[in-house]
């Protein structure tokens, strides 16, 4: 039995697991936390992260083909920014000449 976390979006009770009060976070089933979910009186606590995975880049050649990218050689550094913004937007005091 998996037990999931909730949290109540309204103040009802259930025979199963008693009185439960609104924002209350409490551990249930996970049948019983689908049938509760359902019925919109709670929500999971910590929902499951959907694993995205990307395919791999390509860039299209003049003759239609399918290239990978190329990345720079390994002694080879990446540019540095020239200036980092500050919180509000604006070039940070260090950048500035």
């Amino acid at each position: 039995m998996e037990l999931v976390e909730v949290i109540a979006l309204a103040h009802f009770e259930d025979t199963r697991i008693g009185a439960i009060s609104t924002k209350q976070r409490t551990r249930v089933p996970k049948h019983i936390a689908e049938q509760l979910i359902g019925l919109g009186l709670v929500k999971y606590a910590n929902p499951t992260q959907a694993v995205v995975k990307e395919p791999v880049k390509t860039e299209a050649v003049v003759d239609g083909g399918d290239e990978p990218l190329l990345l720079p050689p390994q002694g080879q550094a990446l540019p540095e920014p020239i200036a980092t913004l500050s919180r509000r937007g604006r070039p940070s005091r260090n950048a500035r000449s």
